[in-house]
């Protein structure tokens, strides 16, 4: 008389797409609140355990989940176009415009203004006079040291803006505005933020064009601006010519004998 085979009390569970979703409910109950939430992402998990062989189990589950997590989209802030635009140093007298007509949630950092101000942001009005001036100023002197024909203005000392950025560390939203060459190769030309009202004891270039030889496209410069831009170099050079004059006079006359109260009272210093 045969023996009867006793039944287990173990079912085998067949883990397919709805067991999945009961894992995404389980574990994952805020993106998932019910099963009916969890369906579309069971049937994709479930497929993508398929196809690659792997064995549907909770691990495996989350280790996927977690992997295929999908990221919030950033929407970058508004930036007025004209700041992404490279353009000649003294047209940094139309940034506080640009920067009032961009987003509030961009702060702008730039190495071209005086250490200790305010900073940027975007939305705010700034004076001219305080944070771009100084380092207009500083350049009109270093092109007062360079000939009159050279128009290096046209290749040096442009300005732009960086796109926005967003900076992990500090939670925030930033625009670099920076000095480049015609090869947009970031130059700072010597200016001091902690020194704004210093004086370039040299010219400053990264190269000039050859003779003869047409460069890159650069912006076209209002006659206006840029008769009043030549005016103001003409004026430095003037400066600069008369300071050398009397530092020559000032020599001579010490090697003649004269007293320096002499000498100042003479040359009316």
């Amino acid at each position: 008389m045969s023996k009867r085979k006793k039944k287990s009390g173990y079912k085998k569970v067949f883990k397919g797409v709805r067991y999945i979703a009961n894992v995404l409910v389980k574990y994952y109950n805020k993106r998932y609140p019910n099963y009916r939430s969890a369906l579309p992402k069971s049937k994709e998990v479930y497929e993508s355990l398929k196809s690659s062989g792997t064995k549907v189990t909770v691990l495996n589950i989350k280790s996927l989940v977690s992997k295929k997590r999908e990221l919030k989209k950033v929407e970058v802030p508004y930036i007025d176009q004209s700041l992404l635009l490279v353009s000649n140093y003294f047209d940094l007298a139309d940034y506080p415009a640009y920067i009032l007509r961009s987003s509030n949630l961009i702060k702008f950092r730039s190495k071209l203004i005086p250490s200790g101000v305010r900073e940027i942001v975007g939305g705010s009005k700034i004076d001219y006079s305080v944070y771009f001036a100084p380092y207009v100023n500083y350049v009109n002197k270093m092109v007062a040291l360079d000939s009159k024909e050279s128009n290096r203005y046209e290749t040096e000392w442009l300005v732009v803006c960086t796109n926005p950025y967003y900076d992990l560390a500090k939670k925030q939203w930033y625009s670099d505005i920076i000095s480049i060459d015609i090869d947009n190769v970031q130059v700072d030309y010597g200016f001091n933020p902690d020194l704004p009202t210093g004086v370039p004891s040299e010219l400053v270039v990264t190269g000039a064009l050859p003779s003869g030889v047409v460069g890159p496209v650069v912006p076209v410069v209002e006659s206006t601006k840029k008769n009043d831009i030549e005016k103001e170099i003409e004026l430095e050079r003037e400066k600069q010519k008369t300071i050398e004059e009397k530092m020559k006079a000032f020599r001579e006359l010490k090697e003649s004998g004269m007293t320096i109260e002499q000498i100042n009272k003479f040359l009316g210093l």
